[in-house]
């Protein structure tokens, strides 16, 4: 078991920001707020009263919805490695992702829970809510970073 663990408050706390944030978003799409229709009129010396319409839509960040798959070097024990990743995120604004093993966590099963059911997303009974490794896949074939 880690010696360093967070503090359940404040995993509580991202969680229910997470959800406050969700629900505002779902209440904004439910109501199609998400969606922006604009018609504009073009005059040029070439071309005169061409219409144009344009439709914009806002998206929920995520990067579950991305067909690529994070890949981390190997990494020898008692060393760390970094992965840039970009989010499919529409805003210009960065925006940035830490990855925490599960055994930080102060609960790491009633997380896993609210992940699996936030997410829709079929339990996984292979998580070791224990380890601080992580598993790396290349090709195809299973790496451990030990």
């Amino acid at each position: 078991q880690p010696g360093v663990a967070m503090q359940e408050d404040m995993w509580d706390a991202d969680w229910d920001s997470h959800q406050s944030l969700f629900k505002a978003w779902m209440a904004i799409k439910e109501n199609s707020a998400h969606k922006l229709n604009a018609i504009f009129e073009v005059n040029t010396d070439l071309q005169k009263n061409i219409i144009s319409k344009i439709t914009a839509e806002l998206t929920w960040p995520s990067i579950l919805s991305s067909p690529r798959h994070l890949r981390f070097p190997l990494t020898n024990t008692n060393c760390s490695s970094e992965e840039e990743i970009t989010l499919e995120n529409p805003a210009d604004v960065p925006v940035y992702v830490q990855f925490i093993p599960l055994a930080l966590y102060s609960s790491p099963s009633i997380f896993v829970d609210k992940l699996v059911s936030r997410f829709n997303l079929s339990k996984v009974a292979k998580i070791d809510l224990r380890t601080l490794e992580f598993q790396v896949y290349r090709n195809n074939e299973k790496y451990r970073s030990e």
